[in-house]
């Protein structure tokens, strides 16, 4: 029978068979035995692991339903860094992330003897906790608890696999542990990894083996109950990602298409310190700009002749209000022609896009709603200026990579794209902050080639691209310039700094382990 979320039943204590339809193997989430497929270090991965068993253990014994208790399924989804493309998924339009080797790991245990979620976690800041092992509730958005973001998870799977129709039992018990190494706030996609762990986890715990793209797509709809509004990328990436190897992720339907980067260059990131929690901001911040965003895209559409109530219902992104101006390149001259420089009241904004703001969002998420409540004023033109800008950029940079050449002309052609992003980031987003054009303007006298803001913004980390033989000599001159004066403050652990900045290559995607 097709799944309709319900209360739940017991499962059985055997793993229920994998079911999976269509696609070939490599549409699949892998399934790893050797720890070396997923991470560098094999053996500190056996221990980090080992570790969080006996966490798992300590939280939750050797219960699950008794002797023939269900088996512990292992799912890891990692973090991840955007080179370039920053605010412009949910606008519709690609971008340019890798995975990094920083991930989140999920063990569960359906536990035939209980109607809970009972989650526990290795950091012992997050407390333990407890939800009705029911896909139907709510998730509490003013409590901002570590666990929602498993909760969103495990709610996807849920309507997921009723919108597809397939055939699984009922939701039941499950034993959770945690741990992740994704620093959170830092704008490296902490939550996305949590939330694509979950979701892959709670599948293989209920039998269910959904195709990569559609564990990409349902994680980024299930995040969307924590309140934020997110485009794509970071759920993408984290299921797509491939070692070696950064991805154009285009959406739409989600696919990602490799992208070789130059030789001899490396990317390093660098935590600013100053925390960026994007649920808890969100109707200031990010929601925010989603919100200017579509009434961006309407009041060009309506300038152009489209019927304001169609522009309301309809035009709901920029790159849809592409074609009243043939494409990209005129809809970027039509920024400064049909939206004025200074920002909109919300009288303005409803007599640019020709109908009650209220009509534009009658049937958009309760986070937009809170958005609208709170906002006085809207820049349109800044925003939408910086989005066809920087889906510009996007184009430019893997044009570059592919193009080849001498790697050093693609590296110098690469970091002026970053530089000119941070910009726009700072400039027309206004997602930045003093720490991080602080940090920004560090990397760049250490001897970045490029140097840019990375994920959502409003603090968090920044991306450098460094030649790899001076990697070594930019990350000290970066502790020296940065960190150490935050150290000297109190403000940084001055047995950390090895966390705060560090290089990365393209890592492995999410994956299931044995």
């Amino acid at each position: 029978r097709p799944l309709a979320p319900a209360a739940p039943t017991h499962a059985h204590s055997q793993r229920p068979a994998l079911q999976a339809r269509g696609g070939t193997m490599a549409d699949r989430v892998p399934r790893l035995v050797d720890l070396a497929d997923a991470y560098d270090d094999a053996p500190a991965a056996a221990a980090r692991l080992a570790a969080l068993r006996a966490r798992f253990e300590g939280a939750h014994g050797g219960g699950g339903g008794g002797s023939d208790a269900a088996p512990i399924v292992v799912a890891r989804a990692p973090g991840r860094v955007n080179l370039i493309g920053e605010h412009i998924d949910y606008e519709g339009y690609s971008v340019l992330p890798m995975a990094i080797a920083q991930d989140t790991v999920v063990l569960a245990r359906a536990n035939a003897t209980s109607d809970m979620l009972r989650l526990a976690n290795v950091d012992e800041r997050y407390a333990d906790a407890e939800f009705p092992a029911d896909p139907r509730q709510e998730v509490d958005r003013t409590a901002h608890s570590w666990a929602n973001y498993f909760l969103c998870g495990y709610k996807g799977v849920f309507e997921h696999a009723a919108e597809a129709g397939y055939d699984v039992p009922g939701p039941s018990g499950l034993d959770i542990a945690v741990h992740g190494r994704v620093p959170a706030g830092a704008g490296v996609s902490s939550s996305s990894a949590f939330v694509v762990a979950s979701a892959l986890a709670v599948m293989a715990a209920h039998g269910l083996d959904f195709p990569r793209a559609e564990l990409a797509e349902l994680a980024r709809k299930c995040e969307q109950h924590i309140g934020t509004m997110s485009g794509g990328m970071d759920q993408a990436i984290s299921v797509l990602g491939e070692r070696g190897s950064a991805k154009l992720v285009e959406f739409n339907p989600v696919r990602a298409t490799s992208v070789a980067l130059p030789e001899g260059y490396t990317f390093v990131i660098a935590n600013s310190l100053f925390v960026s929690e994007k649920a808890v901001s969100a109707a200031t911040q990010y929601n925010y700009r989603v919100v200017e965003c579509r009434l961006a895209a309407a009041a060009l559409a309506v300038a152009a002749g489209e019927a304001p109530s169609t522009a309301a219902s309809e035009i709901d992104t920029l790159k849809k209000a592409e074609r009243f101006y043939g494409g990209l390149t005129g809809a970027t001259d039509a920024v400064g022609e049909k939206l004025k420089a200074t920002p909109y009241s919300a009288e303005e904004a409803a007599k640019a896009v020709g109908v009650p703001l209220a009509e534009v969002f009658a049937n958009a998420s309760a986070a937009a709603q809170d958005v609208l409540a709170n906002a006085t004023e809207f820049r349109l033109q800044e925003r939408a200026r910086h989005v066809y800008s920087e889906t510009a950029r996007v184009s430019a940079f893997k044009a570059a990579c592919d193009a080849g050449g001498a790697p050093a002309d693609v590296a110098a052609k690469l970091g002026e794209l970053m530089d000119e992003s941070h910009a726009s980031c700072a400039g027309d987003y206004d997602c930045s902050c003093a720490d991080l054009d602080e940090l920004v303007r560090a990397c760049k006298d250490a001897g970045a080639l490029g140097a840019r803001l990375t994920g959502a913004g409003w603090g968090g980390c920044t991306v450098s691209l460094v030649e790899t033989g001076h990697v070594g000599g930019f990350i000290e001159a970066l502790k020296a310039a940065y960190y150490k004066p935050r150290v000297a403050a109190g403000t940084a652990d001055a047995a950390r700094l090895d966390e705060y900045v560090f290089a990365t290559g393209p890592a492995a995607g999410a994956a299931l382990l044995a």
